[in-house]
Parts: C-alpha cells; sequence; structure tokens
C-alpha cells in the first residue's frame, strides 16, 4: 500500500499543475490533472490583502527545506493559505500578478517574505 502511496504522490507532483481563475466573484485555485489537495475557492470581495510566507522544515536527512505560500488577509482579518508548496519566485511573482489583477494595492504586511 505504502509503494501505491509513493507512486500516486510521484505521479501527481510531476503532472500536477495550479490553475488559477479569475472570476468577477470569486478566486478560485485548482490543482489538476490528478485529485489533490490545496483546490480552494474564496470570494474576491473577501481578500483584503495577499503577501508570501516562508515554510521551513527540516527533512529527515536534518536538511532545511523551504517552501513558500501566497496567503491572504480576508475580511475577518483572518490569515489563509491560498497557494502552496512553491518556490520563492513563483510564490512572489503571484502575489504581484495576483494583487495586480484583483486591482489592490501593496502594501507591506509583517511577516510576509520579501526575497
Amino acid at each position: 500500500m505504502l509503494a501505491l502511496c509513493t507512486a500516486y504522490a510521484l505521479l501527481a507532483w510531476s503532472l500536477n499543475r495550479i490553475r488559477i481563475l479569475i472570476t468577477p466573484t470569486e478566486v478560485v485555485v485548482r490543482i489538476l490533472p490528478l485529485p489533490w489537495t490545496g483546490n480552494k475557492t474564496v470570494r474576491r470581495a473577501d481578500i483584503i490583502q495577499l503577501f508570501v510566507k516562508e515554510k521551513t522544515k527540516k527533512d529527515p536527512y536534518g536538511e532545511i527545506v523551504r517552501n513558500y505560500e501566497v496567503h491572504l488577509i480576508d475580511s475577518h482579518n483572518r490569515h489563509r493559505s491560498l497557494i502552496s508548496r512553491i518556490s520563492s519566485h513563483q510564490a512572489l511573482y503571484l502575489e504581484r500578478r495576483l494583487e495586480e489583477l484583483l486591482g489592490m494595492a501593496r502594501q507591506r504586511v509583517g511577516e510576509a517574505y520579501i526575497g
């Protein structure tokens, strides 16, 4: 069973792509073509600000692994992950591009990764 799960994870990792759709009322994030975690739909009106967050952890060999996430601050002042497990360059680009497409002013967020 472990071999099957590992094979599926490797296949998903190599085939899946992040698709972002911005509609007049929503921002939709889909991981395709294989089913995987991370699909989200957020109302545009709920997105107050976007920022990039760095996530670090140690792998089984003690090496530090860094991943980056695009987070949003919603209308209730909650911080939520919008897109995760991407590189710093991808995260910073997506943050800027989404802010541009959503007509948001760039604002500094205290815990944000700035590159």
